[in-house]
């Protein structure tokens, strides 16, 4: 008795590489795009989920918690907040400011305590994955500073550090801290969060803008723009 041979016959071979060739020209774009977008999501939700924890600390441990642009070596190493705090790019620090001198010190008779490293997906020294923005407005949507040093006080109000005086100061006053991540590769793939002077977190989503938009002393839609 002959025995069957099964199998793929040559054009349905074909014409299933075909179709391979056509889905993957389709979707790998769209993973691609997928990954930056998550990307961006991740990192605003680390940095964000940073500020939450350092006003709460400030709270729970009485002691001024500064959040500042992290400066990290090819390493991975921290050595402090970045210089001029130029820079959220790299990651945020946090730190209990126990000698009130708005600067990192490990040493000393008042040593400050190192709280938490957020590290962007930015390798130092190398081709920026993500663009990271941080700014300080007031309720009124008034630029205040650009990559600031933001300071958390015991009593829960947020102030910002003027690290261009001499000696340093801080500014005590309602204002947001708005923090928007884009995609270095994709301009349109961008998120934007606010933490309100009470410390609520917003992220800007349509539904969220739509439902700020207008309405006497309502900027919400505007600083999520701005």
């Amino acid at each position: 008795m002959k025995r069957l041979q099964k199998g793929f016959t040559l054009i349905e071979l074909m014409v299933t590489i075909a179709l391979m060739a056509l889905f993957a020209v389709f979707a790998i774009p769209a993973m691609n795009g997928f990954v930056e977008k998550q990307r961006v999501n991740s990192t605003l939700n680390n940095y964000t989920n940073a500020l939450t924890f350092a006003r709460n600390e400030a709270i729970r441990q009485n002691v001024p918690v500064v959040v500042c642009g992290a400066q990290i070596s090819s390493a991975g190493q921290l050595s402090g907040c970045a210089p001029n705090t130029s820079s959220w790019s790299e990651g945020v620090f946090l730190f209990g400011d126990v000698n009130k001198d708005y600067a990192y010190s490990a040493t000393g008779s008042d040593p400050d305590t190192n709280i938490r490293v957020v590290q962007s997906p930015n390798p130092s020294g190398g081709t920026a994955k993500v663009k990271i923005t941080s700014a300080a407005r007031s309720t009124t949507n008034t630029a205040l500073s650009s990559n600031p040093v933001f300071l958390f006080l015991p009593n829960g109000q947020v102030a910002r550090v003027d690290t261009s005086a001499t000696p340093k100061t801080t500014v005590v006053a309602d204002m947001y801290l708005r923090l928007e991540v884009e995609s270095a590769s994709d301009s349109k793939k961008k998120s934007v969060a606010l933490m309100d002077p009470t410390g609520q977190i917003i992220y800007c989503t349509k539904k969220v803008i739509a439902n700020n938009s207008g309405g006497a002393g309502n900027n919400i839609a505007t600083l999520c723009a701005s």
